[in-house]
C-alpha cells in the first residue's frame, strides 16, 4: 500500500480536508505514488487477463474519498470497497 499518512485522520486537515484535497506538496507525492500503484495493477490485470486479487489498505482514511480512488481504482478497474476490522481476524464465527 502506498504511504498513508497524508490520508489518514490522524494528520487532523494538514495534508487533505473536504475543501481543499490536496494541501501539502506531501499530499501531491503520496497521490502520484497511488497513480503509479494504478498503472501496476492495471499493467497486471491486462496480463493475466483479470485472474487476481489486490487490496489496498488504508485504515478509515481519505484516500478512498479522491478522485484517484472513485474514477480510476473503483470505475476503471471495478475495484470494490470492503471495510475489514482487523480485530475479527482468525474468529471462527
Amino acid at each position: 500500500s502506498p504511504v498513508c499518512s497524508t490520508y489518514s485522520h490522524m494528520a487532523e486537515g494538514k495534508h487533505r480536508n473536504p475543501g481543499n484535497y490536496n494541501r501539502t506538496p506531501e499530499s501531491h507525492k503520496a497521490d502520484a505514488m497511488l497513480m503509479v500503484l494504478y498503472f501496476l495493477i492495471a499493467k497486471a490485470l491486462e496480463k493475466t487477463g483479470g485472474a487476481m486479487t489486490a487490496t489496498i489498505e488504508n485504515p478509515r482514511g481519505w484516500m478512498c474519498r479522491g478522485n484517484i480512488m472513485k474514477e480510476l481504482f473503483e470505475k476503471e478497474l471495478g475495484f470494490k470497497k470492503f471495510t475489514i476490522f482487523y480485530c475479527q481476524f482468525g474468529r471462527g464465527d
